[in-house]
């Protein structure tokens, strides 16, 4: 028996790839000093890692996040517990970077550091997200130290974006980094 029907597509458009946000209590460094990201409104100068103060061009606020990440006081440059969705990038900046992938930079999903220095996933309430946009993809410092990518909705970014395996391959090729096993496996 053979089905005699046609087969009909919707149109539709695809939804904007959107960039992660910063979780509200955030701080970011601005010209005035440090400041939190629910504070900073468009106009205002966030300090880049490669471009010096840029301003901001818009600010929107996402759905609640509900699973963070922890990235513990003290690692990766974080003077304090920050806490990030889990599809955000942090930038990394140790010398196996170069020597594995001939770059001074590059960006890790949160998730893929599970178990570095404390690294771990969270439960928590609904936490505020606040997008920064920039006329162009962004590192941020954050919490002091901390660098935070910020791109551009709808581009992928200009730095390289490790998989999830690759990211793991760079944590194990690290000499200086005391190891702990895979928490998100």
């Amino acid at each position: 028996m053979h089905l005699k029907h046609k087969t009909a597509f919707a149109q539709f458009t695809a939804a904007p790839k959107l960039h992660p946000g910063l979780i509200a209590g955030t701080m970011v460094e601005t010209c005035n000093g440090w400041t939190q990201v629910q504070d900073v409104i468009m106009g205002t100068k966030v300090a880049t890692f490669d471009g010096g103060f840029r301003p901001v061009t818009q600010v929107t606020r996402q759905p609640d996040a509900t699973t963070l990440w922890c990235v513990p006081g003290g690692t990766l440059g974080a003077c304090s517990d920050l806490l990030m969705t889990e599809d955000q990038h942090l930038a990394l900046t140790f010398p196996t970077c170069r020597a594995l992938y001939g770059l001074p930079l590059v960006l890790a999903p949160v998730s893929a550091l599970a178990g570095h220095c404390g690294i771990h996933p969270i439960q928590s309430k609904p936490a505020p997200v606040h997008r920064l946009h920039f006329a162009e993809g962004e590192i941020l410092w954050a919490q002091t130290g901390a660098l935070i990518h910020a791109g551009i909705d709808g581009q992928d970014s200009p730095y390289r974006k490790l998989s999830y395996g690759e990211t793991r391959a760079l944590l194990l090729m690290m000499s200086d980094h005391t190891y702990t096993p895979d928490l998100a496996a």
